[in-house]
């Protein structure tokens, strides 16, 4: 069964915006929401153990919470984060807690979890030591697949003794079974058991016989650890799981073997497809998906690895790289880069282009001066570049930037170009002193030339101009989109008859409805199907409704504005 996953609703390059913006009347919508490349959820908790899972289109990753980063492991909560479209992710919540596990020491040994969907239930599946000090498998259901998950009264009785990182496969499609096996490893052996069992029907316990995978498991070049993931492609069962590498124990990379019986010892070690991290996490942990059109691998990283948050310590942080099978059906090497994956919108996004896919001429280094805890792009030196992959542009190429920069004197400059250094040229901000290296200010310029050649998704790259070493630092970019008219008459909105709207100026839209019942209600999302905070709707008369957008709180960029009576819905993308 190959985990092939796409968005439902309209289908905007993978963004789900139906769903989003057709039941916004009804369905509370959570604001918090944040952006970033690697580590993708930049936030100063540990995320670790990603395990990644979708439903209904949307795809849930679950992650321990690192409590304390110092080697202790001290973990008391399961973390769940969604996205549509794997660049902004939301923050869902707590999961799971060890004080609603009846069974368990509440000794902060809530390990890496794994969660699937079946039988009508979220069921969630993790690791935690007992009363006696002894690590058992849990399980938990729920009616969401962001929780509150209710754990079982007992562990699993049927699963051994030291039980970590549980994961479900499913044998479905490709000819298979239709059943469901547990995997789990039983840890402090060298090389670790691994083990895989049926589930009973219920998820609650595993059944029959349990086979131990550890002698077939990196057997030629080191020595099976832990964290296994199992998937099943043209008829082939890939088994990626953490391996110490021989002559390295103690640091873990990424490898793979294959079967074509999920339930026997013939699983072949095809080979290493991910190095090990650097200095401050020893251990990865994967979770791989096909979603939106892409294969992801998850992992985790550490806190001051490939740009993770500086205040983290030794926190691990969730990290993601796309990556293709190779035409033969084996995995080729995964790098690991800052850049990681989804797409930022353009006119929506700040982008840190310090998530750099390639860097000439310049490092990076902590921002300073108050700016919040990250990166910056720092020891820039005259034609010196970065290039940030993948950014999209709705309509037109943009009519400008928005730079938060520091400097110390004035006549650098930033040229923004298409493609590659050597690419098109956009436009070009001048940069004026700040003052400082650590005085901060955004710069803005405008009235580029843009073209409809320009759209799309492009990779960015930032070509400096000094006339000294060290000049300025950059934070982060914002691109201005394209100038549009402010006034647009529409006498018949699609979806709604009899409804009509006429944009006054840029911030009000005034719109009028034949027919009264039912009331006309409005929101405001952004083209990703966000739901946007900062407009006022105001009934001038039982008809006629006019909706202003507040500019302190609604940032520039592509919108959508919509319109719901009753069971119709009118949608009027615009330009902010």
């Amino acid at each position: 069964m190959e985990q092939k996953v796409k968005g439902k609703g309209l289908n905007v390059r993978g963004r789900i915006v139906k769903t989003a913006i057709t039941t916004f009347v009804t369905a509370a919508v959570s604001s918090f929401y944040v952006y970033a490349d690697n580590q993708i959820v930049p936030k100063n908790i540990g995320t670790s153990d990603p395990q990644p899972n979708v439903f209904e289109g949307v795809m849930y990753l679950y992650c321990t919470e690192d409590m304390v980063g110092n080697g202790n492991l001290d973990i008391s909560v399961i973390h769940c984060y969604s996205t549509t479209d794997l660049y902004h992710w939301k923050d869902e919540g707590v999961a799971l807690s060890e004080a609603n596990i009846p069974w368990c020491s509440k000794a902060k040994r809530l390990w890496a979890p794994h969660c699937c969907y079946f039988g009508g239930k979220h069921h969630l599946y993790f690791p935690e030591t007992d009363r006696s000090g002894l690590f058992r498998m849990g399980h938990a259901t729920a009616n969401s697949p962001t929780g509150p998950f209710t754990a079982d009264a007992n562990y699993m009785a049927g699963c051994t003794e030291r039980a970590l990182d549980p994961y479900v496969a499913f044998d479905t499609g490709d000819g298979g079974s239709g059943k469901r096996y547990l995997v789990w490893n039983q840890v402090d052996f060298t090389p670790n058991d691994v083990f895989i069992s049926e589930l009973k029907d219920d998820g609650t316990d595993v059944t029959g016989p349990k086979i131990n995978l550890k002698s077939v498991l990196g057997a030629s070049q080191g020595t099976y650890k832990e964290g296994t993931w199992l998937l099943k492609r043209n008829n082939l069962w890939y088994l990626i799981y953490a391996d110490w590498v021989q002559g390295n124990v103690g640091r873990e990379v990424f490898s793979y073997s294959t079967n074509s019986n999920i339930m026997d010892q013939k699983y072949a070690f095809k080979g290493q497809i991910m190095k090990q991290n650097g200095g401050s996490s020893a251990t990865m942990h994967p979770g791989v998906f096909f979603y939106n059109n892409q294969w992801v691998i998850f992992w985790h990283n550490g806190g001051e690895d490939l740009g993770g948050s500086l205040t983290t310590g030794f926190k691990r942080v969730t990290c993601a790289e796309n990556f293709e099978f190779n035409a033969d059906g084996s995995i080729p090497t995964i790098e690991k880069t800052w850049r990681g994956i989804g797409i930022p919108e353009a006119y929506e996004d700040s982008i840190q282009i310090d998530r750099r896919s390639a860097i000439s001429g310049a490092s990076v280094t902590i921002a300073g001066g108050g700016e919040p805890s990250g990166w910056m792009v720092s020891s820039i030196t005259n034609n010196g570049w970065v290039r940030y992959d993948k950014v999209h542009f709705d309509s037109n190429g943009p009519a400008g930037v928005n730079v938060r920069v520091a400097s110390k004197s004035s006549g650098g400059s930033i040229e923004f170009h298409l493609g590659s250094n050597t690419g098109k040229l956009l436009g070009t901000i001048d940069i004026s002193s700040t003052g400082s290296l650590t005085t901060w200010q955004t710069l803005t310029t405008r009235n580029w030339t843009v073209s409809k050649a320009d759209s799309g998704v492009q990779n960015i790259a930032c070509v400096f101009k000094t006339t000294a070493s060290s000049q300025f630092n950059v934070n982060w970019v914002k691109f201005i989109p394209p100038i549009v008219s402010v006034s647009k008459n529409n006498s018949n909105c699609e979806g709604i008859p009899g409804l009509s709207y006429k944009r006054l100026n840029k911030n009000i839209f005034h719109f009028v409805i034949t027919k009264l019942s039912p009331k006309l209600a409005i929101a405001l999302f952004t083209m990703r199907g966000r739901k946007v905070e900062g407009i006022v709707t105001r009934y001038l008369t039982p008809n006629s409704v006019e909706v202003s957008l507040n500019p302190a709180t609604v940032a520039q960029g592509s919108y959508v504005l919509v319109a719901k009576s009753g069971d119709k819905t009118a949608r009027i993308p615009f330009i902010f």
